[in-house]
């Protein structure tokens, strides 16, 4: 999702080539490529490269039935047990935590793996954080074609962990886009419309208007 915009900006830059760069980028193909590249949101590409290095996958649900003792039920309910000789690593991934904002839960927004597999670009989106996920799809939904990206973040600068002079720079690198940036924004209400419109609200008053929200 990233790489086309970053060709097309990268040309851009180039005396020259800037004006053999013309017309919008081919939204259905760089979405078609993304579904490709990620085998389809299907992992049984990624099985032969484990078992070539000696890894046996089993696939259901577990559970901890003892000391270094697991047991898999499967998704036809056969059981089977596996012992550990050293230890069980329990990696169960992560998923995004929405902030304490009213209403927010109801409006179906976004998380990293949603934007990721939009089938869609959205004409407006809200993203709601400065962190690097929230800027990097910021930026790659603007040069897909959205006329609208708002990046709304509670803290006073963007990337807020990472050293000043890097969030400025982004900062000015992504209104240069025509991205806006609100920060030092707290957001007290969200909603979604009947037609489908998110609306973001501040405890001042403020609003922000989108089709969709990323947080």
């Amino acid at each position: 999702l990233l790489r086309p915009g970053e060709v097309v900006a990268a040309a851009h830059r180039v005396p020259g080539a800037d004006r053999a760069v013309t017309g919008p980028l081919d939204v259905d193909a760089v979405l078609a490529y993304r579904t490709r590249f990620t085998g389809g949101w299907d992992d049984a590409g990624q099985v032969p490269w484990l078992t070539s290095r000696g890894v046996h996958l089993l696939r259901g649900h577990a559970r901890l039935a003892g000391k270094r003792r697991v047991e898999v039920t499967a998704d036809d309910g056969t059981v089977r047990v596996v012992r550990a000789e050293r230890a069980v690593v329990i990696a169960t991934g992560s998923r995004a935590a929405l902030p304490p904002v009213a209403g927010l839960a109801d409006v179906r927004a976004w998380d990293n793996r949603d934007v990721t597999q939009m089938t869609a670009v959205p004409s407006r989106l809200l993203v709601v954080g400065g962190g690097p996920i929230g800027l990097e799809m910021a930026q790659a939904v603007k040069r897909l074609g959205a006329t609208s990206v708002v990046v709304i973040e509670a803290a006073d600068s963007l990337l807020a962990r990472e050293e000043p002079f890097a969030g400025e720079q982004v900062r000015a690198a992504l209104l240069d886009e025509g991205i806006e940036i609100a920060l030092g924004v707290r957001l007290s209400q969200a909603q979604r419309d009947d037609d489908g419109t998110v609306r973001l609200t501040t405890a001042d008053g403020r609003e922000f208007v989108g089709d969709d929200v990323l947080v």
